[in-house]
């Protein structure tokens, strides 16, 4: 079934033209492969993901076979590979081109048409009240900063879905004379590995310095880690284990902690979160 460019809504009318020729690409893989129209999609985030994360992992041999094997399956998937790979490339494009235009989620509103998993409580914050919830949380970023004891602002998105809010934010961080690559530092988590893989996209593509986990948030399990090129790039960042593990297990019949009400809003809570 073949997706109309007005069902996908538009969060600036910036992103018109890259929407268009993005549906058009997309329309044109599912008619090609028999994909539906969240295949398609799933795919092209998923080739886009491989291809910018494997910049990072050049020093890292058996982490960069394995993303390029991940990759080589997308391809395997496609029953006219050079045409499709060719038509998620200019998805890819159409993606620049829009954060280029203007740097807010271009992403969200048709990952929200074709790919958001009810099972998961997928919804998307519309970007005009992720924009005012900034703007009402951030108030000082200059003052944030002079006190930071790293030199930099950390902020941290438990639930960044593709990006939306953390954009939002930058923006406003962005006009109020903030440096995303060198003064914030961003830790985002999303427990779905495609809607992670967006969030590293569009905030690589728009110069954010961010850590991007696909992982959960709650129980601290990490599947996949990944620093955006400004993060790399300014190596004062905090650094991770790429493949995270969680402590053993208490033995049978050892006593269980008990639960405590952690603070929302302490500072040394933020720091250590990052």
């Amino acid at each position: 079934m073949a997706i109309k460019r007005n069902d996908v809504r538009l969060n600036t009318d910036a992103h018109r033209p890259a929407r268009d020729m993005f549906v058009e690409r997309i329309n044109a893989v599912c008619s090609r492969e028999g994909w539906r129209p969240y295949e398609a999609l799933t795919h092209t985030i998923d080739a886009a993901f491989r291809s910018m994360r494997s910049t990072t992992l050049l020093f890292k041999p058996e982490l960069l076979a394995a993303n390029e094997a991940e990759y080589m399956k997308i391809v395997g998937r496609c029953r006219k590979p050079q045409e499709s790979m060719g038509d998620i490339a200019a998805m890819l494009a159409a993606i620049v081109a829009a954060l280029e235009a203007e740097p807010i989620d271009f992403i969200g509103p048709i990952f929200e048409e074709l790919a958001a998993s009810s099972h998961l409580g997928q919804f998307f914050t519309p970007y005009h009240l992720s924009r005012l919830m900034a703007e009402l949380i951030i108030d000082d970023p200059q003052k944030m900063l002079a006190q930071a004891k790293r030199g930099f602002i950390t902020l941290q998105e438990p639930a960044c879905g593709v990006g939306g809010m953390t954009l939002a934010a930058c923006a406003v961080l962005r006009e109020r004379g903030i440096n995303l690559a060198t003064q914030v530092h961003w830790t985002m988590v999303d427990v779905d590995y495609i809607a992670a893989a967006a969030a590293y996209i569009q905030t690589t593509l728009c110069g954010i310095s961010a850590d991007v986990f696909h992982g959960n948030t709650l129980s601290l399990k990490t599947w996949l880690a990944t620093p955006t090129l400004a993060a790399i790039l300014h190596t004062r960042r905090v650094r991770y284990e790429p493949e995270a593990k969680l402590p053993p297990p208490p033995p049978p019949g050892a006593p269980r902690r008990k639960p405590v009400q952690l603070s929302l809003f302490a500072e040394e809570t933020i720091d250590a979160a990052v």
